[in-house]
């Protein structure tokens, strides 16, 4: 699988700070949906993130509702809104899928985030 970036993956505690993990080595992709609908044109950036199972630390846990942000960031000294707001900033994503690929072997093996 050809890699293009590192990410930050950051969950918002129940405390409003952050836990973050970085993944080095994967392949980010991003593109704009539209749809007709019956209240009009609706369109959305869908972004597709593939972990290749070689960059996967064992100890990684990524859940639906955290955030995917390209490139490596910090946010241990930001809580609360700021913390947020930070991530929207930079650009982060929420993941709303995972589907685990692993078991595709050792060359096609990966986690494919889907994330808006």
């Amino acid at each position: 699988m050809q890699t293009n970036t590192d990410i930050t993956i950051v969950r918002i505690t129940e405390d409003g700070t952050a836990s973050h993990q970085i993944i080095r080595g994967v392949n980010w992709q991003g593109e704009r949906k539209t749809s007709v609908t019956d209240k009009g044109l609706q369109s959305a950036d869908i972004m597709t993130v593939f972990i290749p199972s070689s960059s996967i630390l064992p100890d990684a846990d990524i859940r639906k509702a955290d955030f995917v942000i390209d490139g490596i960031k910090d946010y241990s000294e930001v809580s609360g809104k700021a913390l947020r707001r930070l991530i929207e900033s930079d650009g982060g994503v929420l993941v709303i899928s995972i589907q685990d690929n692993r078991k595709l072997g050792k060359s096609l093996g990966h986690i494919e985030l889907g994330c808006k």
